[in-house]
């Protein structure tokens, strides 16, 4: 395996797909090419390190639902069944190396099924995390397993109470607003890590892993399902932006940032009003309908029941679960 003759060629290639990106401007080609790269990569290091066909490859987390970012990281999970041998265990750390030599940053583990189960009760981080996985290459029968142990070891309720407790904590930590002078625009309340908690719900529930089977499930209605792609797609533009800009992991919306994006985006500037604040206008009204969303969908998805209990209205209103129902 020529190393760098393979990391040049992966590094031709994503500087292309950055540079159509910014004349363009599609992330969800972007999102998906960036992934596909990713795959094929991985496929041919795994491939020519000679790992046993017992063994599969799995990617998980974002890389794993197809999101992958400019410079987000690569999680993926090397899973065996058996216990490894010198050889094998050889084989991925040779794996694991060629990974980093080729300049992918990459966050990986090398587990058993029954470190998997140990694992996914540890903390809810690594469980979500787990819940995002795709085969990339290797044994069908062994992540047919991992499936089947992740829906075994799931519990739908307990999973929910975590991930609302994880988004209270996370929302906290940005005092609870989404209109902060320089965003977050993946952390902050209104950001895309509100989009993936209501997914990561759906899917514990196995009502949709995704927006499209969310409205196939008729969890969502068609124009929810229309408002809420056309608004994460537009955040998911600005933030491939703001990677491919800054050339790092960049989610803080900057200052010296929002002039760039909104000059690259062809904001222009008027008379009583900076392009950048047309951007962040505009980038606030796709804040406003994700918390919105959020808000909605969680109350929609909570496996909880609560009475309800008539409150004397002529309008027929009563309390659910300390909100108003009618």
């Amino acid at each position: 395996m020529q190393i760098k003759n393979l990391k040049s060629a992966y590094q031709n290639e994503l500087k292309r797909l950055g540079e159509s990106f910014l004349e363009q401007h599609q992330s969800s080609l972007f999102l998906s090419k960036h992934t596909e790269l990713i795959d094929r990569h991985l496929a041919t290091i795994w491939s020519a390190c000679g790992l046993d066909e017992s063994l599969c490859l799995v990617a998980v987390g974002g890389y794993g639902r197809k999101e992958l970012f400019p410079y987000s990281d690569i999680d993926f999970l090397v899973l065996f069944d058996e216990k490894l041998n010198g050889e094998v265990s050889e084989k991925i750390s040779k794996f694991i190396a060629a990974c980093w030599d080729l300049g992918l940053k990459i966050g990986h583990s090398v587990r058993s099924l029954d470190e998997v189960k140990e694992e996914f009760h540890k903390d809810i981080t690594t469980a979500t995390n787990l819940l995002e996985n795709r085969l990339i290459i290797g044994e069908i029968y062994l992540f047919n397993k991992l499936i089947l142990l992740i829906e075994k070891e799931l519990a739908p309720k307990q999973f929910y109470a975590g991930k609302i407790a994880e988004q209270t904590s996370r929302h906290k930590r940005y005092r609870d607003s989404a209109y902060q002078l320089e965003p977050n625009i993946k952390e902050s309340p209104g950001g895309l890590r509100d989009i993936q908690t209501v997914l990561w719900i759906s899917s514990s529930q196995k009502k949709g892993r995704t927006l499209s089977e969310l409205y196939k499930k008729n969890v969502i209605d068609k124009p929810e399902f229309n408002k809420i792609t056309a608004h994460v797609n537009r955040t998911n533009k600005r933030r491939i932006l703001l990677h491919l800009l800054s050339g790092s992991i960049q989610d803080r919306v900057s200052f010296d940032l929002q002039n760039q994006m909104a000059k690259n985006l062809g904001y222009p500037s008027k008379k009583n009003k900076k392009s950048s604040e047309i951007l962040m206008k505009n980038y606030y009204k796709s804040v406003n309908y994700i918390i919105l969303f959020n808000e909605i969908l969680i109350k929609r998805l909570d496996p909880n029941k609560y009475p309800g209990t008539p409150i004397g209205h002529p309008l027929g209103f009563f309390k659910y679960n300390d909100l108003l129902e009618i």
